[in-house]
């Protein structure tokens, strides 16, 4: 997730930096990993960025960016983007000193407009045809002028592995880390649920069991002392289970080997007590015969893991992290389209608005109207100005 979320601070005396990536490409890559196949590599990528980001061919680990810049017409430049890490206020300071200017450095634009969004940004610029004439001759051009470009490096990427402060040389050498981390994890993961579908299929056959044989009078539970009880199901052979820790931070429900010959009444109690909790009323043949069909459904996916690889695990991992990607790039494209759907909106409802009121205006005398010669003056319609 390092390489997804990047990085970008001090820790334990040692400074890192480590880009955004493409989550999609850190998951090819991981496929590319669990086939056995070379690792392809990436660049930083943040969600949203509309510029540019390219590899400097001249300088290892370094990655050019750009904002996106153009000239509108002759007196007009838009910026529709800025680069990494730098905000929008911030920005505007700028402009703001190229429009006002000081005494060594004199204004360069006559003014600027925003008609920022949600998640877009938008300046337009206004400057003289022959400075916007100069600025794109010049090297660099426009980018350069409005300080549009920026970089990024890979090249100061520290990171804990194995608890020492370890200096990762490329995304690579993070991704097969992680990987070989992660496999060993995902080897642990399918032991421990084997373990838990034996145990909750055994749980189950059990609890069909107990009902069956408590409906049908074979066992006895009612009227009767608690130690008596138990002890009956000890000898019946119902397997017993306690909660055990799963060294996570979690808990996991196994058949228990803790109760020997002499158990405690205390050990009895907890052991069973997934059968003597039940409730009076799922005591019926129908819930036994639910449990059976329970316990079946149990055992097909038990057999199903027991023939997955942790591979295979880990790439259904990948593929169900895919689909939730999609989903949310599909929700922010539609909060997007909606945005802009609105604000058309909005502006249509102003300019009809206007009209409206110009209408209104025009009737009641305080308003010329329009005709090939000019516009009329707003008190005096006779005269044109």
């Amino acid at each position: 997730m390092i390489l997804i979320n990047g990085a970008d601070g001090i820790g334990s005396g040692w400074s890192s930096t480590i880009p955004n990536h493409n989550p999609r490409h850190v998951i090819d890559n991981l496929r590319r990993l669990i086939s056995g196949e070379e690792i392809l590599p990436i660049s930083p990528y943040f969600q949203g960025f509309t510029g540019e980001i390219t590899k400097d061919v001249e300088n290892e680990g370094t990655y050019l960016v750009k904002g996106n810049i153009e000239r509108a017409d002759d007196t007009k430049i838009v910026i529709t983007e800025l680069p990494i890490r730098c905000w929008t206020q911030s920005y505007k300071e700028l402009l703001e000193k190229m429009m006002i200017g000081c005494e060594k450095h004199p204004a360069i634009i006559q003014d600027f407009k925003e008609n920022h969004t949600e998640t877009e940004v938008h300046f337009t610029i206004t400057a003289l045809k022959e400075k916007i004439d100069e600025w794109e001759q010049q090297p660099g051009g426009l980018p350069k002028q409005f300080k549009l470009n920026g970089t990024l490096k890979t090249t100061n990427m520290v990171g804990f592995y194995e608890r020492k402060l370890t200096k990762f040389q490329s995304t690579r050498d993070i991704l097969r880390v992680f990987f070989n981390v992660r496999h060993v994890f995902y080897i642990k993961r399918k032991t421990l649920l084997v373990r838990k579908l034996k145990a909750d299929q055994l749980k189950l056959s059990n609890k069909a069991r107990f009902v069956e044989e408590v409906c049908t009078g074979q066992l006895v539970i009612s009227n009767r002392k608690k130690v008596d009880t138990l002890g009956d199901l000890k000898m019946r052979g119902y397997d017993s289970f306690i909660e055990k820790s799963d060294g996570v931070g979690s808990s996991v429900t196994v058949e228990s080997d803790s109760i020997e010959k002499d158990p405690s009444v205390a050990d009895l109690a907890k052991g069973f007590d997934y059968l003597l909790g039940m409730k009076l009323w799922s005591l019926t043949s129908e819930n036994a015969e639910a449990l059976r069909a329970e316990r079946d459904k149990k055992k097909t996916e038990l057999d199903t893991l027991e023939g997955t690889s942790p591979e295979q695990i880990w790439l259904n991992d990948l593929a169900a992290i895919e689909l939730a990607l999609d989903s949310r790039e599909a929700a922010m494209a539609s909060a997007v389209t909606e945005e802009k759907e609105a604000r058309a909106k909005s502006k249509q409802n102003q300019v009809t608005q206007k009209k409206l009121t110009k209408k209104r205006k025009s009737k009641s005398g305080e308003v010329g109207e329009d005709d090939e010669e000019g516009t009329l003056n707003w008190k005096n319609p006779k005269i044109r100005v």
